[in-house]
Formats: C-alpha cells, sequence, structure tokens
C-alpha cells in the first residue's frame, strides 16, 4: 500500500515538473517572449513619476475629447502626473505657428510634430531622442504586460518617417494619405461607367476622365497641388525610380537623382498630359469651401481636407441643390513595358514629440542668467524630471487603449498604429456612409516625411517649392520639350547644398 502510494506520488511529481518544463518552452517561443508572465514572475508595477507637463496640440472640432481621454489614460498609470493641455483651435492655425513656438520655448513640453518637421529640430536638439526609451515599453493594461516594441507595432511607414540617423524622434499617431474626391454628379454627365472606378484605377483612367468631364462642359476638372511632394513625388516615383541615391547619415551627405529619365518621364507626365491640357484648376484643394466642390469633378485631397470641409460637404449634399460624391484611393501608374500597375502614396505622418527644454535653456542662455546656486539646480532638476515624464507620456501612444484615445473614439484621426488601425472605428469621421477605407492605405511605397528624414527642412521646403515652379513654368512653355534643364537646375542646387 505505502509503496503505491510512493509510487502515485512520484508519477504526479514526474507530471508537474514535465508540465512545468513545457510551460517555460511555451513562454519561449517566438509569440511569448515579449510577455512577462509566469509562475514566479512578480506582477510589473509603473515606476512611480512626480511632476507637471504641458502638452500642445490642435483640436479637430469645438467639443473634441480625445486629448483628455489620452490623459486621462496615462494618469490612471501614473496619478501624481498633472499634466496641462495647451489646445489650438485647428489643424492650420497650430501647425502654421508651430516653428515659431518651438524656436521661442513656449510649446508645450509633449507636443504633436509633422514628421517633415523632425529633422529639422533633431538637428538642433531642440527634441528629444526616443530610441532607447522606446524598445521594451511595458503595457500595463495587457493581462500579460506585454513588452512594446514600436518597429512591430507602428505601420512601417509610420515608423520610417518618426526616425531621424535612424533615431526615434516622434511617436507616431496619425497620419494624412492623399486621395481622391469625386463629384458623382459632375461625372454621371459623362459616359464613365462605372462612374465610382475600382482601387486598381490609375492615372491614365484619370487623363481620360478629365478629358470627357472637359467635353461635358467642366472646364477645369481636376483640383490639385502640385507643389505638394505627395503629387509631384508620386509622378516622379511612378516608374519605381528613386530620388536619391545611397545616403550617408554619418556625413549627412545625400546626391539627388533628379535627372533620372524615368523621374523626368513622369514629372513631363504630369505637365504634358494634364496641366498643359487644361485639366488642372488654378486652386489647391486648401483653397476651396464645401460648397466649391461642386465646380469640379476630381479633387486631390486629404484627411484633413475631408475633415475641414465636414459638416458643411454633408448639409451641401443633403440640400435641394447639392451633389452627390465618394471618394476613391490615389490612383496608380500603368506601365506599359512591364504590364504592372505603381503605387506610389503621399502620406503626412504626425506624432508626439518631446521638447528638450534643457537644450532650448543651455542655448538661450536661461541657466546662465540664474545666480543662486540652489536655484539653478532646482531649475535644472525640475527640466530633467519634467523630460522623463514628458517622454513617457509621449510614448504611451504605443498603448493600443491609448492610441484610440488620442485618435478619438468616433475617429478625428486615422491610427498609425496597426492593431488602432484595424478595429475602423476611424472610417466613420467626419462622414458616414463613404468610402474611407481609402485613408487605410499606408504601405512601404509611402514616401511623406522622405526628403526630410535626411535633410532638414529648410531645404526640404526649397526643393518641394523648386520642384513646383519648375513644373508650372514647363507647363506655360510651349516651346519647352524637355524637363531636363529644370530638373538639372534643382539636382546641382542640392547636391551643392
Amino acid at each position: 500500500m505505502n509503496k503505491n502510494i510512493i509510487r502515485l506520488f512520484t508519477m504526479l511529481l514526474v507530471a508537474v515538473m514535465m508540465l512545468s518544463l513545457i510551460s517555460c518552452a511555451g513562454l519561449n517561443n517566438d509569440k511569448d517572449k515579449d510577455k512577462i508572465v509566469g509562475m514566479s514572475t512578480p506582477v510589473p508595477i509603473p515606476e512611480e513619476l512626480i511632476g507637471t507637463i504641458v502638452f500642445s496640440s490642435y483640436r479637430t472640432e469645438e467639443g473634441e475629447v480625445a486629448h483628455f481621454e489620452y490623459m486621462q489614460a496615462f494618469v490612471m498609470q501614473y496619478p501624481s502626473v498633472d499634466i496641462e493641455l495647451d489646445l489650438t483651435n485647428s489643424y492650420d492655425e497650430y501647425f502654421a505657428t508651430l516653428d515659431e513656438r518651438i524656436k521661442n520655448g513656449t510649446i508645450g513640453d509633449v507636443f504633436t510634430i509633422d514628421a517633415a518637421m523632425i529633422a529639422e529640430y533633431a538637428e538642433a536638439e531642440l527634441i528629444v531622442d526616443l530610441s532607447e526609451h522606446s524598445e521594451g515599453v511595458i503595457d500595463y493594461t495587457s493581462n500579460e504586460y506585454e513588452k512594446l516594441y514600436p518597429s512591430k507595432l507602428f505601420f512601417p511607414a509610420a515608423f520610417e518617417n518618426s526616425l531621424y540617423e535612424g533615431r526615434l524622434y516622434m511617436c507616431p499617431v496619425e497620419y494624412n494619405n492623399t486621395v481622391v474626391f469625386l463629384n458623382l454628379d459632375m461625372l454621371s454627365k459623362t459616359d464613365i461607367d462605372p462612374i465610382v472606378p475600382d482601387d486598381d484605377w490609375t492615372w491614365q483612367d484619370i487623363e481620360v476622365i478629365a478629358e470627357k468631364l472637359k467635353e461635358a462642359g467642366c472646364t477645369t476638372p481636376i483640383v490639385m497641388d502640385y507643389f505638394d511632394y505627395s503629387v509631384w513625388g508620386a509622378f516622379a516615383r511612378s516608374k519605381g525610380a528613386t530620388l536619391y541615391n545611397e545616403i550617408s547619415f554619418s556625413d549627412k551627405e545625400i546626391e539627388m537623382t533628379l535627372t533620372n529619365p524615368d523621374v523626368i518621364s513622369g514629372i513631363e507626365y504630369l505637365a504634358n498630359n494634364f496641366i498643359r491640357k487644361g485639366y488642372v484648376a488654378d486652386k489647391v484643394p486648401s483653397e476651396l469651401s464645401a460648397s466649391d466642390l461642386a465646380q469640379y469633378g476630381i479633387v486631390i485631397c486629404n484627411h484633413s481636407d475631408l475633415v475641414r470641409w465636414g459638416s458643411d460637404l454633408i448639409a451641401n449634399e443633403e440640400a435641394d441643390n447639392g451633389f452627390e460624391w465618394e471618394l476613391a484611393h490615389f490612383p496608380g501608374f500603368y506601365n506599359e513595358e512591364t504590364d504592372t500597375v505603381n503605387h506610389a502614396i503621399g502620406v503626412q505622418t504626425i506624432g508626439l514629440a518631446v521638447f528638450n527644454r534643457e537644450q532650448y535653456n543651455i542655448d538661450n542662455g536661461i541657466y546662465d542668467s540664474i545666480n543662486d546656486e540652489e536655484l539653478l539646480e532646482e531649475e535644472k532638476n525640475n527640466v530633467e524630471n519634467s523630460i522623463i515624464n514628458s517622454i513617457k507620456f509621449a510614448l504611451y501612444a504605443m498603448v493600443k487603449e491609448a492610441a484610440v484615445a488620442i485618435t478619438g473614439p468616433d475617429g478625428y484621426r486615422v491610427p498609425a498604429l496597426m492593431s488602432a488601425n484595424a478595429m475602423k472605428y476611424w472610417r466613420k469621421y467626419p462622414v458616414d456612409g463613404k468610402n474611407t477605407s481609402v485613408f487605410s492605405l499606408y504601405n512601404e511605397n509611402d514616401f511623406a516625411g522622405e526628403l526630410s528624414s535626411f535633410l532638414t527642412l529648410a531645404p526640404t521646403n526649397e526643393i518641394e517649392k523648386a520642384m513646383g515652379s519648375a513644373i508650372q513654368k514647363y507647363s506655360n512653355d510651349s516651346d519647352s520639350k524637355t524637363f531636363d534643364k529644370y530638373m538639372q537646375e534643382i539636382q546641382d542646387a542640392v547636391n551643392t547644398h
């Protein structure tokens, strides 16, 4: 009897040991290696943070609660941090004054930034390098306390556009990609079928549609801002060409390849087949009101444009003299030689950066102006503590729950975090019942902050303006047969910058 009990006890002990080994092995596989779970692993506790930070951003509409919900989620985890919210009334107003506010130090400790601005302020050391802090952030809202890594969480282009010289300076939150607004009433006056195109339509299709719209009485069927890199860049890359050679981040050297025959061919297609033919209106989307849209068949726009038109656009459609409309994906470019369609989509990535107030104070002699050593030490400690809290606050957008909160429960913004984007809640704003899925297209072909990822803001803006002006001059000069000379001038200027 005793032997049987001992034998049974031994078998049970072996079984427990086997289960324990299996459990341990399961935790070591690729799926679970970032999860902090286990029978003997203590539950992690968030570090204690104390202090006050200021969060600067913009509101999409009156009464928007997205920022408050994000702050509330963060404070639930770090209750001793006080957050003051500094909201500008609109997207356009916020970004119009952002550069000035960074330079004069009146921006918040954490602020919303456009990816195109990262290089400028990373170079000046006015935004904090988040790289080391962003690897292995613990998601305390998860039962498994999963470790988070930005390269795995965000759309690849969102992550890449948040880097400068391979370092992370922005936690991506939202993105703003280029799409097509279609005036269905205007299109119905032609024999175009179907009126709403398939997702794989091309610029060759738009060219045919523009001609038919012009024949139907629409003087200038298309509105687009070809000064914008998201537009001319798409045409420049239409055959798969790149605009630069290998980049040396360490030497901060780059050689633009604007004279690449495929790049020139793409730009000439834009100029010859759209602008010279009179298809493109002498306006840009940002100049249009919702009621102006009735005059055009096709508008190349983005999510912020749709938000700006918002309720007025809905009211116009519902009015007796209103018009029906729909959204379509940004078209691709058909390549006859390869019988393929190439998609190059312009996207603006927006996220959270941390203001380096320590560097700002050094640059502007603020520390030097404090004569009392104790007060100086206190000020330096306060700034250091504020930066620590701000880094935690900015990177909290890596947590799914927080990403949903800051993009808004009603979808004020299109989330850059893949798990939040997949929830599709954001597709109902600012309009429901339309093909807002077009804003979800964000793949490896995106090139939003590409130029500014290796050039600072000033030369990047110069290139955009120079390209737009060159396209305009070429299009207006009927004697000019090739775009080569314009491209050569810009390329030489950039490469000797």
